[in-house]
């Protein structure tokens, strides 16, 4: 059963080619643009929130200077000298003077000081009963009703002189304001000894104002008044906010803004702080994201449109790529089956397609000659292992001879020649034995020890052989003959001027006198899990050496036996090894180096240890 991973992965050149576009171009590229179209989304709105927030402080410094208007009249009319006269003396009865003076000063200051205000109200009251007003009322003025008012009893007995009512009912004619509320400031008037004269109301319908202010905006944007307690006190026409919005902007201690996604609406809105208001902007998010929703829209178009064409051309390329790709697929499938005698026709390929074609048929010709000759060499081994089965009875044929020649010395009480039959048999079965290459360093030792037995019916304990190891590299492995073939170079040409029986007379320090002997030192030792095999001994050198044999024409050497244990070692441990000659007049130095490696024997029962390894 294939992995689920493995059958999701497309199979095929084009649905990988179409897989990769989608993964790591199309898929990438839509979330980035996303992305970018989300940031630019909440940088226009962070900029249109800005900008709308100028304008509503524009619009609340506009209707503070207003109030401020309102103030600075109220103080003028307070000081005026005239109005103080007609409010302190009464009219005599019928008489209408006092009331066309009185509105030819509610012109004059109207026309003065509120030139961009749509409509201000003024009321005056004196304290005989006397009302004058600047405007037609909803309904007649009542003296007694007026001063049955909250803000009339409370300006009279409270602590302000001076007070603004943000919700002031309209009290104008229809004709004149629709508006449902007035912003008023109520005053009592009072002389140079503070001694009040009568009381003041002045009234802003601004309703009107902020109808005004938006009507030159083209934007299709709505504005609202809204007052701390939660109401609605004016707005421009279809503004409408849900009691939701209110109740939250009203929450609100200072300016800001939010998107509701219920109404779909960015609202902005800004605080007040003279009447304690919210003026509160709505602006309709389709209106707000217009352009770049058209931005989107276009982009999106030509994405699609090049999507379809990159697909198309996707199609054709791997069409033209797949096609002799999987011409050549078949072709690979029979190059088993036909022994590599396969071709694939150029025909009309290119470019790397034509490349490759070449490159497989260059292949299936290299590939097939080197099966023929691969099979020539096969037919080659075969010849020389017949031959080196054959070469094999011959030293097997010895050995039996060796053993042959053992038992009839024991026979003949020729022990001598017995024992040097077992050394010699010993020697000639380890060499034959082709199928190990390491031994434990004491079956080397032994094989040092059989040939050094042989050597002694010549030289007559003439040469010594000193062994210096520690028991604990007893079963460390060591190329087979690595050791011996060292030994026996030392007695061929070491001491190559002893003679059985005789003395030795040289440079090294052992003359004829027979009481010194050759030595050959044998140290090993290990460190840094590494293994040292040293072979030393007091002879002649091999300068000397060598001039002996120029003498001596008997006396030939090949170098076979050091040449062998090089590439012995190289074979074996490749570039982990080292071979080393040290050589003066006073004897010759070979030192081994090799990897340690230490093959505990098998135990009764139990499995075999070993330490180390070949690098």
């Amino acid at each position: 059963m294939k992995p689920i991973s493995r059958s999701l992965f497309p199979q095929t050149l084009r649905n990988r080619l179409f897989a990769s576009y989608i993964l790591l171009i199309l898929l990438p590229f839509g979330i980035l643009n996303i992305y970018l179209f989300q940031k630019i989304e909440v940088i226009m709105q962070d900029k249109i929130a800005e900008r709308s927030h100028d304008q509503l402080d524009q619009m609340n410094q506009s209707l503070e200077d207003i109030m401020a208007v309102a103030f600075k009249t109220l103080l003028w009319l307070e000081q005026d000298q005239e109005i103080q006269t007609m409010l302190t003396q009464p009219p005599p009865p019928q008489s209408l003077t006092y009331k066309h003076r009185m509105e030819e000063k509610f012109r004059s200051i109207t026309n003065s000081m509120f030139i961009t205000v749509p409509q201000v109200y003024f009321t005056m009251l004196d304290f005989q009963g006397n009302i004058y007003s600047s405007f037609m009322p909803r309904e007649g003025l009542s003296f007694e009703k007026i001063t049955s008012e909250s803000w009339y009893q409370e300006l009279i007995h409270g602590n302000v002189s001076r007070k603004w009512v943000d919700n002031d009912p309209n009290y104008v004619s229809p004709d004149l304001s629709t508006s449902p509320y007035f912003v008023s400031l109520y005053a009592i008037l009072s002389d140079s000894a503070y001694k009040p004269y009568g009381v003041a109301r002045i009234s802003l319908d601004y309703s009107q104002w902020l109808t005004s202010i938006v009507r030159s905006n083209p934007e299709e944007q709505n504005y609202t008044l809204i007052s701390k307690r939660g109401e609605v006190v004016g707005g421009t026409g279809g503004s409408e906010l849900s009691e939701r919005i209110v109740k939250r902007v009203a929450s609100e201690d200072s300016s800001g803004f939010f998107v509701d996604p219920q109404s779909e609406t960015m609202i902005n809105y800004s605080k007040i702080e003279s009447v304690d208001w919210y003026m509160v902007k709505q602006i309709p998010l389709d209106v707000l994201y217009h352009e770049i929703n058209d931005l989107k829209q276009q982009f999106f178009l030509i994405f699609c449109v090049l999507t379809a064409a990159f697909i198309m051309i996707t199609f054709i390329i791997s069409k033209n790529i797949t096609k002799p790709l999987s011409h050549l697929q078949t072709k690979m499938r029979d190059v088993i089956s036909k022994n590599f005698k396969v071709k694939v026709s150029e025909g009309k390929k290119r470019g790397e397609v034509l490349e490759l074609t070449r490159t497989f048929n260059t292949m299936t010709d290299d590939m097939n000659d080197l099966l023929q000759r691969v099979k020539q060499e096969q037919r080659e081994r075969e010849a020389v292992h017949v031959q080196m089965l054959l070469s094999q009875l011959n030293p097997h044929f010895l050995l039996n001879t060796l053993n042959i020649i053992k038992w009839l010395s024991i026979r003949k009480d020729a022990t001598d020649i017995a024992e040097v039959s077992v050394a010699l048999g010993s020697l000639l079965e380890t060499s034959l034995n082709s199928e190990i290459d390491l031994i434990p360093l004491h079956e080397e030792i032994k094989l040092i020890e059989a040939f050094m037995h042989i050597q002694k019916y010549k030289h007559k304990q003439q040469i010594e052989v000193n062994y210096a190891y520690s028991e604990s590299l007893r079963y460390a492995l060591v190329p087979k003959l690595s050791l011996q073939p060292l030994v026996e170079n030392a007695v061929k040409h070491a001491f190559a001027s002893l003679s059985p029986g005789a003395g030795v007379s040289n440079s090294a320090g052992f003359g004829a006198d027979g009481k010194s002997k050759g030595e050959i030192q044998i140290r090993i030792s290990e460190g840094n899990e590494r293994l040292q095999l040293i072979v030393a001994d007091n002879g002649m050198g091999m300068e000397q050496s060598a001039i002996l044999k120029k003498g001596n024409l008997k006396q030939k050497s090949t170098g076979i036996g050091l040449r062998n244990i090089r590439e012995r070692l190289q074979l074996i441990y490749k570039e982990d090894s080292s071979f080393a000659i040290q050589s003066s007049d006073k004897g010759t130095q070979i030192r081994l180096e090799i990897p340690l490696l230490i093959a505990e024997p098998y135990e009764k029962g139990g499995t075999p240890h070993v330490e180390g390894a070949i690098g």
